[in-house]
């Protein structure tokens, strides 16, 4: 697969990721110091010998969703609109569990005497 295929090493050569991306599994992307600096969250999708992880802030999951649209759109990578869907449900999945135990915090706090 050629590097314009690879939005975080296009990215890691132009300075840190604007936004969330996506780190094929044992291409030797991943950038541990980025990840050291500012919170991050991943999905990952396994589809056969592949493993799709995207990092992205939390706070910024639209623009995840813009790249989970990119790489479903672009004919260079396997990824589809099916794998698109399992990560956007991840993703919903994540998003309610974090908005229930923050639900579960506030009813903690408000109890406290």
């Amino acid at each position: 697969m050629s590097q314009e295929a690879h939005p975080a090493r296009r990215n890691r050569r132009n300075g840190p990721p604007k936004g969330p991306y996506f780190v094929k599994a044992g291409a030797g992307l991943a950038d541990k110091s980025r990840s050291m600096k500012r919170p991050q969250r991943q999905l990952v999708l396994n589809k056969g010998a592949e493993k799709y992880i995207f990092r992205y802030e939390p706070g910024r999951e639209d623009e995840l969703l813009d790249a989970l649209i990119d790489q479903a759109k672009d004919r260079r990578t396997d990824f589809d609109w099916f794998d698109a869907a399992v990560i956007s449900y991840k993703l919903t999945q994540s998003l309610i569990g974090s908005a229930e135990q923050l639900l579960r915090e506030d009813r903690d706090v408000r109890t406290i005497p």
